[in-house]
């Protein structure tokens, strides 16, 4: 049975947890902050110009596009571990108290829902590769960009709730007389904290994913003809 003891024994237990997985993905990040570089440089406008007037536009479009699906595959791919370790720090997160006895993820709305939807999202993670790699339909694009930000709207309404339950749990409400209990529950708290970290590090992949899809989505449709608008009206008149 573990008591609500000030010890920093299951603190220190807590850190050196999510040290060992943010050291176990930072060689990941890297690789894919750099590759975000790669491409920044390849999407510079003048690089761009400077293309369109040689021979190597279609090459050019083609080294963009696969610096594009590798860096999506990658973070679609980094998504699984992450929301899967907060979904099991969250489920196994259990503490029990000799004066307040026993609380657990099940007992607040805002745990169960984070923990669901970081399920969905390992599904999804999964579900959108065979889509993106498969391509059967027409409208593949369109489902990706859509389902991206309904997915990326639902990571950030779990987030938010569970910092809204772990905000009062150390600070509590004077106003309507709510005591806070993270001096009494500890470890539950430390290991809301680990959880939630996860989760928003899963919910920074799915905003570039979004950005990514919308990007791939909308650099399809050619830009509306100022010039051509500005001619038929002065020939109109």
């Amino acid at each position: 049975m573990i008591t609500s003891t000030n010890s920093s024994s299951p603190t220190k237990l807590h850190f050196s947890l999510f040290l060992s997985l943010f050291q176990a993905y930072s060689s990941t990040f890297s690789e894919i902050s750099e590759l975000v570089h790669k491409i920044s440089l390849q999407l510079d406008p003048i690089n761009f110009l400077v293309a369109m007037d040689g021979n190597g536009t279609e090459s050019k479009t083609q080294n963009q596009n696969k610096g594009l699906n590798f860096l999506e595959l990658s973070l679609r791919l980094c998504v699984i571990p992450f929301a899967l370790s907060s979904l099991f720090v969250m489920v196994s997160n259990k503490q029990t108290s000799d004066i307040y006895g026993t609380v657990e993820f099940n007992n607040l709305t805002g745990f169960k829902y984070l923990v669901c939807i970081n399920a969905i999202s390992c599904g999804y993670s999964l579900a959108s590769i065979f889509i993106s790699k498969l391509k059967c339909f027409k409208i593949h694009d369109w489902v990706l960009f859509i389902l991206d930000q309904v997915m990326t709207y639902l990571m950030i309404t779990s987030g938010s709730a569970v910092t809204e339950i772990l905000y009062l749990s150390e600070k509590g409400d004077r106003e309507v007389s709510w005591s806070e209990v993270c001096s009494y529950f500890g470890f539950f708290c430390n290991k809301t904290k680990i959880s939630l970290a996860l989760h928003v590090i899963a919910l920074l992949c799915f905003i570039i994913l979004s950005l990514i899809s919308a990007f791939k989505l909308f650099s399809k449709f050619e830009a509306p003809n100022c010039n051509k608008e500005e001619n038929g009206g002065v020939i109109g008149k």
